[in-house]
């Protein structure tokens, strides 16, 4: 008798020693990070009225947080610094393509190029950010396209989709199922969509996390015509729980 109970109380310390673990995991909270941005903006007047101009964003972490996060902050540092120059180099391609223009346009010309920047979830464990540029160089129409950074809070590197998905034989499947369920009216590039994708590499996804899933995005011309648009995925941590890796799931912001 005496024997069972002691197997009982074993059994019952087990049960709540697991159920706390569950619990922790399902209950861990994460510090939100604070991230400040700062317009950027060139332009130059050019004769006749036509111009050229260049904005883009810088991002900076508030001070507490670049103390606690050094890596973190190199790593914008560096994301700032290759926006200048590639703002530098945009700069220079518009106006020279503005110069070439101008003698046989009777009105005024402008080109630009516009990134923006949106924020998908800055804590402790990642900044997760899209960046959609919009970019005109005197064609029939400006062209658009997506870049998507995910770095470790902690590290600063690069978080890699293979770092988030369990399986990536799963992926392309996946996507097709929920862009054609998403977009029913769209004419895809690709017939047999799971083929396509299974030619990407994980590096060629454009992709974010923020605390309801992961989000995958197509600029015109990627799967759809240019009228199509911008068109996006969502895979959520509960509708598909089998293809994350817990670290990036189950997680949550403090105030």
């Amino acid at each position: 008798m005496k024997k069972g109970i002691c197997l009982l109380l074993m059994f019952s310390v087990l049960l709540t020693l697991c159920s706390c673990e569950k619990q922790d995991q399902q209950t861990e909270t994460l510090d939100y990070l604070t991230v400040d941005f700062t317009e950027q903006y060139q332009e130059e007047a050019m004769d006749g009225g036509s111009k050229v101009s260049v904005q883009w964003q810088q991002l900076n972490l508030s001070e507490e947080d670049a103390k606690n996060y050094p890596n973190l902050k190199k790593a914008l540092d560096t994301y700032n610094e290759n926006m200048s120059l590639y703002a530098d180099e945009n700069m220079m391609g518009l106006r020279e393509s503005a110069l070439s223009m101008i003698p046989y346009r009777e009105h005024p010309i402008t080109l630009y190029l516009n990134t923006g920047v949106y924020l998908q979830r800055a804590d402790s464990r990642i900044l997760s950010f899209l960046e959609q540029n919009d970019i005109y160089s005197g064609g029939m129409h400006p062209n658009h396209y997506y870049n998507t950074y995910n770095f470790d809070s902690v590290t600063g590197e690069e978080i890699l989709l293979t770092d988030v998905i369990t399986d990536m034989d799963i992926l392309p499947e996946l996507l097709s199922e929920k862009l054609i369920e998403n977009y029913p009216d769209v004419v895809f590039f690709e017939e047999e969509l799971p083929e396509y994708f299974a030619e990407y590499e994980p590096t060629d996804y454009r992709w974010t996390l923020d605390y309801q899933g992961l989000t995958v995005w197509f600029s015109p011309y990627e799967v759809a015509s240019y009228a199509d648009g911008f068109l996006n995925v969502k895979l959520y941590f509960e509708e598909e729980p089998e293809l994350f890796k817990e670290t990036y799931k189950n997680s949550l912001a403090e105030n």
